[in-house]
């Protein structure tokens, strides 16, 4: 099993991930196994976070307590944090974090060309029917942020 702690763009995070609540690109990838997932042993989010705004204040300080109190084994950087505008700060984030803390970190959540978790959708009511119908079967699949994605 490979614990991971996600930290994603404040500001995205207010607006919601690709104006879906719940970031749910990040735990489609996971649950899915797609892009940043796809490959490593049994992906458990056991953290998710944002920074506490521009210019990523506190990204190390949420992966130092990630690390140290959860035990994450990789620390991933959301995907928001490099969608245009890409925050000029990410890259030194993701360094600093990996020196400091000696920790894998992976640049990216979902696919970085395009995100291959959710449909495209025409209009907002199809998305809003995705999202009923992801919820309820995620809400009956008994999978939770503490056990598994």
């Amino acid at each position: 099993m490979t614990k991971i702690g996600i930290i994603g763009c404040k500001l995205r995070w207010d607006m919601g991930c690709s104006r879906f609540s719940s970031h749910v690109n990040c735990f489609l990838a996971c649950l899915n196994r797609k892009g940043a997932f796809e490959g490593l042993d049994n992906p458990v989010v056991v953290a998710f976070a944002s920074c506490n705004g521009c210019p990523g204040k506190g990204r190390f300080e949420k992966a130092e307590v990630m690390k140290n109190d959860l035990k994450v084994d990789v620390i991933m950087l959301a995907s928001c944090c490099y969608k245009p505008p890409k925050c000029v700060y990410i890259d030194q984030s993701a360094k600093d974090i990996e020196e400091r803390l000696k920790i894998q970190v992976i640049k990216g959540t979902v696919s970085k060309e395009k995100c291959n978790c959710l449909p495209n959708f025409r209009k907002n009511t199809e998305r809003l029917e995705f999202t009923k119908n992801f919820t309820s079967k995620f809400n009956k699949s008994k999978i939770s942020i503490s056990n598994g994605c």
